[in-house]
């Protein structure tokens, strides 16, 4: 029993880290800015720079 869990496990763990890297992945090949995209077509202009920041999309170089 102990095996099996062992080989499912070590199924899981390569199929999860495969997932998270073709999910990060697809979101950059999004076109445009995601905090656009979230706000929707009829935002308001001054609320971009809120919603970016919140989520951390523009940082301090």
């Amino acid at each position: 029993m102990l095996r099996f869990i062992l080989q499912k496990l070590g199924m899981a763990i390569p199929t999860l880290l495969l997932i998270s890297v073709m999910v990060f992945a697809l979101i950059r090949l999004i076109p445009g800015d995601p905090a656009l995209l979230m706000l929707g077509d009829m935002a308001d202009p001054r609320a971009w720079p809120t919603c970016a920041a919140t989520w951390a999309w523009i940082t301090a170089w």
